[in-house]
């Protein structure tokens, strides 16, 4: 079974469920999208068999079982339907829902800047996270990312998560999304809601879809978020930051920190930018 997406993310999500005979029943909190993968139930059914699954008391499914089926279902309002559910707009679910650490979990290419930022303490703290995350990258992964200039880009290099260095003054690619992303970043300002940084000090990490494949993430100015404090206590090696965070730079980095976390927060559930605690 896998959850697809939620009501709400972060707070608890469950489903129970049981099986009698052929059929299928499942009792869910805080889920709007699940689906059940037939493949993994080799000894309670075969193909061919009739079966029917009811969700929250709602039969959703009779039919005849087909060879590796996944049977999803979604909640339309306040009622469970077969089928997959469509997404007219963003939505957080199975493999988009963040924080910034979710992107390292399936491909990505790092996205070198060819420019230079006109915040030049900015600019020093980006390319030095940027070159720190590709040597950390290979020292606790064991592998060397994939690393293009912003300029080296492709059609098909859209089809991964890809992860951004720099600003719009910096990076070409961040320059073609800046004015797409919820957070608003101009070479003097980083406005945050109705909280408002000086661009000349901060700077923005970010995970969102990518405008460009809204099924792949971008990400801006970080790696995964935990630091050199984590690499000896795996129970430590979790992510560190949520969605998005505005960085002091005028307090270096250190073995937890990027800098000083001036705000941050979790996106919505349409990844919209929810009220914050600090504005």
């Amino acid at each position: 079974m896998q959850i697809d997406a939620m009501e709400k993310e972060w707070e608890k999500a469950r489903v129970d469920g049981s099986i009698t005979g052929n059929t299928i029943t499942l009792k869910t909190q805080n889920v709007t999208s699940v689906s059940v993968v037939m493949n993994q139930l080799p000894k309670h059914f075969a193909v061919g068999d009739k079966l029917t699954i009811i969700i929250d008391g709602t039969v959703l499914k009779t039919g005849v079982l087909a060879e590796n089926d996944t049977l999803t279902s979604h909640k339309d309002g306040a009622r469970w339907t077969a089928g997959i559910i469509t997404y007219p707009q963003l939505l957080k679910r199975h493999d988009l829902q963040g924080p910034v650490d979710d992107a390292f979990t399936s491909a990505f290419i790092v996205v070198k800047p060819s420019g230079t930022s006109k915040n030049a303490l900015f600019d020093k703290w980006s390319k030095a996270e940027m070159n720190r995350f590709v040597e950390q990258w290979r020292m606790q992964f064991r592998g060397d990312p994939v690393v293009k200039m912003d300029y080296e880009l492709t059609a098909a290099d859209m089809a991964v998560n890809l992860i951004a260095f720099g600003d719009a003054q910096s990076n070409k690619l961040i320059a073609k999304l800046n004015a797409k992303l919820p957070i608003k970043w101009t070479a003097n300002n980083i406005q945050a809601g109705s909280a408002t940084y000086s661009a000349k000090d901060h700077g923005l990490i970010m995970i969102y879809p990518n405008p460009l494949n809204q099924r792949h993430y971008i990400v801006l100015n970080s790696g995964f978020t935990f630091r050199e404090d984590a690499y000896l206590n795996n129970s430590k090696q979790i992510p560190m930051l949520p969605d998005w965070a505005v960085v002091d730079l005028n307090t270096p980095p250190d073995f937890v920190h990027p800098g000083k976390i001036e705000n941050a927060g979790f996106f919505g559930e349409h990844w919209e930018l929810k009220k914050m605690v600090k504005e």
